[in-house]
């Protein structure tokens, strides 16, 4: 079962969502499941058993797993329960610096960017984690305290970063276009055009599970174009996957305050 909670209004250019996954029942225990490349940053926080990575590494108690620029697979297990917060680029770079882009593909230990008490902090914030009213309650004023408290040139490198993803671009926020690619690759860990074509391909996944193909493609050059770039970073291609016949995962974790696609 997934649940998907909206943050509240004054976190939306850090936070996209809140996600708790629950396989208690263990309908999914021992399954693989594969992961869509996206332009989100991931927190995670494991309350039940720990999941398993494609080469059987439990997962750490509280990860971070940067932009993803290919497809990820793992196995969850008994028991399994965990809350995700998909960060955007802003939020991962408020929260993270360049924590972030290191953990580009990778899943990472909080433990290795924040102090232990840092972490037990947070991880202890939620009151009830198997409640999703106090979820998102205790989320939204952990979230709201550390956003409103940091200072300095995070802040200042964040803004730089909100200002490209806005189309705004440097004109706007008064910096250059190197600088601002230079603040990608430092703090999210791909290029600005790498972050376009995550984005580019989320879209266009979304659009085949909805089974319209013709808008899966739309943002491409031309057909040839769309298959070249979903083999690449899909290893299929758009027809081939809105032809799957089960897309629970996906509506599931599909809102409309959230456009992010996780599973595939």
């Amino acid at each position: 079962m997934i649940i998907n909670l909206k943050p509240h209004s004054s976190l939306s250019r850090y936070i996209l969502s809140y996600r708790i996954i629950n396989d208690l029942q263990q309908e999914y225990a021992d399954v693989e499941i594969e992961t869509c490349p996206q332009p989100v940053g991931i927190l995670t926080l494991n309350y039940g058993d720990p999941t398993l990575t494609e080469s059987g590494v439990p997962h750490f108690r509280v990860s971070l797993l940067g932009i993803q620029t290919q497809v990820r697979k793992w196995f969850p297990q008994a028991q399994s329960y965990f809350i995700m917060i998909l960060l955007t680029p802003v939020g991962m770079t408020r929260l993270f610096d360049e924590f972030g882009g290191f953990a580009v593909n990778h899943l990472e230990d909080v433990t290795s960017a924040w102090s232990v008490s840092k972490v037990n902090s947070f991880y202890g914030s939620i009151r009830n984690p198997f409640c999703a009213d106090s979820v998102k309650l205790s989320l939204d004023s952990w979230f709201s305290h550390v956003f409103t408290h940091s200072r300095g040139s995070r802040l200042k490198v964040s803004e730089r970063i909100a200002g490209a993803i806005s189309d705004s671009g440097a004109a706007v926020v008064g910096t250059s276009v190197r600088t601002i690619q230079r603040d990608f690759k430092r703090y999210v860990g791909v290029t600005f055009s790498q972050y376009t074509q995550m984005v580019r391909i989320g879209k266009s996944v979304r659009n085949a599970a909805n089974k319209e193909i013709d808008a899966s493609i739309a943002d491409f050059y031309d057909d040839s174009h769309a298959i070249r770039e979903w083999n690449r970073y899909l290893g299929r291609t758009p027809r081939h996957y809105s032809e799957k016949q089960c897309f629970l995962l996906q509506n599931a974790f599909n809102t409309s305050f959230d456009p992010t696609i996780f599973y595939l």
